[in-house]
């Protein structure tokens, strides 16, 4: 009797990381405006722009914001990990800097205008027993901010409290700047190298890059095996045409 085994896993997820397009600007100002009050607040998640069919000028503030939003649908923003796997396949981001998260070390500050941020977020691993260590990278995934009038940006991080906080050490990636402080963003730089050395949690400019992971075709165990993701354009399940490969438009 021949036995078979699964050497993978059902359903398996195929994804792909793109730079994220403009389109998705009025919903988002939209929804800033609709959340946040103060003109400090606005002032830093406002900063948005477009060129080229791009969404560029990012900051960690807006990338949590647009994250909370619901405005991603099925996409993610690309974490450090992704954003390695995207480089080793070809994506290229022409000297533009990418934000993959925060960093955070403990909470003594050169900036005041980190100071509660950190403290904040350090008490509340603390209390759910996890250990900092030499500092954890935080995935904008699992923050939120709220409204502080006396924060020089107009808003304060937090953790998320229903989430799971899988956190990994700063340690467990190499970075080409580094930094004793607090809170710092963790970022690919337009120099193509990652850093975790920049305080300065609300600066933007127009080399600023979103970059999702979208899902590309899911592989199911219900029969045909292939369901594709409608947004993408095409649909895998259809029967190509003579000469084709599945896949072409």
């Amino acid at each position: 009797m021949v036995q078979e085994v699964r050497l993978y896993n059902l359903p398996l997820v195929l994804e792909k990381a793109a730079i994220l397009e403009d389109s998705i600007l009025p919903l988002y100002c939209e929804s800033v405006m609709l959340k946040y009050n103060s003109a400090k607040a606005r002032e830093t998640l406002l900063k948005f722009n477009r060129s080229l069919g791009s969404l560029i000028e990012s900051n960690p503030p807006m990338l949590i914001h647009l994250h909370d939003s619901g405005l991603l649908g099925d996409q993610r923003l690309a974490t450090r990990t992704d954003l390695e796997k995207a480089a080793q396949h070809g994506l290229l981001l022409g000297g533009n800097y990418v934000d993959v998260g925060i960093a955070l070390r403990g909470e003594e500050c050169l900036s005041d205008i980190n100071r509660a941020s950190a403290e904040k977020l350090v008490n509340q691993l603390k209390k759910r027993g996890i250990k900092l260590g030499k500092g954890r990278l935080i995935p904008f995934s699992v923050l939120t901010q709220k409204e502080d009038p006396n924060s020089g940006y107009g808003l304060t991080l937090d953790f998320k409290e229903d989430a799971i906080l899988d956190l990994p050490m700063l340690g467990d990636f190499k970075w080409d700047w580094t930094s004793t402080q607090g809170i710092t963003r963790a970022c690919l730089y337009t120099s193509g190298n990652f850093g975790s050395d920049d305080d300065r949690l609300a600066l933007s400019n127009d080399c600023g890059r979103v970059v999702v992971v979208r899902p590309e075709l899911s592989i199911d165990d219900r029969g045909s095996g292939l369901s594709m993701v409608h947004s993408l354009g095409y649909d895998y399940s259809a029967k190509p045409k003579k000469g084709a490969k599945k896949g072409d438009k």
